[in-house]
């Protein structure tokens, strides 16, 4: 499960959703900067950096970074995969966050062939550090195409996810498990374990503007995270992402912009 350090990364990822129909090769690169307030600003962090796509089709292999530093704040997210049918699939998923010091590390590698993914995870509460740790070996339901928080962007991109045909799509990621309610500072003395479960978000348009705008439950990611509060993703007139802001709890917001490079 992403902590509430890590959920940048899922957002970040809409800025790379390839169009259909592009070059078989593909390298792009863009950069952010994000402000991220935490109880109604006590505590105030700038991040800044940059997002990279790499992909070949031709060799059907792709690689996402994104990779972000500010005062007492850090992140890289990586995904790494194959290309099959059009669809991105991940071999190895890879997220890293520090902020005060509190480091959170999930570290993701799926074994398509013989149906299983492996999930390791470590990470620190925000105001307690209290250690949360995960270390577990499950399955791939059969039939079932998993994702990571950055292919999500991508499939959805290609017209490969689930859609009810409203405007609303769906896919499956891994996390660690978590109990519904729980606290910024809550652990389980057991440990945890990892689990698959359905993302959501919908795609709408903005009333003025008629801007794309995709709007992403983070529920199931971080206990930051508040049912009917989603990030909120717009997109400007040449197809790309200009802004995104995630509102969570205990008066805690975060805002970035982007700026593509190529």
């Amino acid at each position: 499960m992403l902590s509430r350090r890590q959920f940048l990364a899922l957002p970040l990822a809409f800025l790379f959703a390839p169009r259909l129909g592009q070059a078989s090769e593909l390298v792009r690169s863009a950069t952010y900067h994000a402000e991220i307030a935490i109880l109604f600003s006590l505590f105030t962090f700038t991040l800044d950096g940059t997002v990279d796509e790499d992909v070949d089709r031709i060799a059907g292999r792709y690689r996402v970074l994104i990779v972000g530093d500010g005062p007492g704040i850090a992140q890289r997210a990586e995904s790494v995969g194959r290309i099959r049918e059009r669809r991105f699939t991940p071999t190895a998923t890879t997220l890293i966050s520090t902020i005060r010091g509190r480091v959170g590390r999930t570290q993701i590698s799926y074994d398509h062939e013989r149906g299983l993914v492996h999930y390791h995870h470590t990470s620190e509460t925000f105001f307690l550090g209290r250690r949360r740790m995960a270390e577990d070996t499950i399955r791939i339901p059969d039939g079932q195409r998993l994702d990571d928080v950055l292919t999500a962007a991508l499939n959805y991109g290609q017209g490969l996810l689930e859609t009810d045909g409203q405007g609303r799509y769906r896919t499956l990621v891994v996390r660690r498990t978590r109990r519904a309610g729980e606290g910024p500072d809550e652990i389980h003395p057991g440990g945890y374990r990892a689990e698959i479960v359905p993302v959501r978000f919908t795609v709408t348009q903005e009333g003025e503007t008629g801007r794309p705008v995709v709007l992403l439950d983070l529920t199931p990611f971080s206990s930051w995270a508040t049912t009917g509060h989603p990030a909120r993703i717009i997109f400007g007139p040449d197809g790309r992402p200009e802004s995104l802001q995630v509102p969570l709890i205990l008066g805690t917001t975060a805002r970035a912009r982007f700026h593509s490079i190529h």
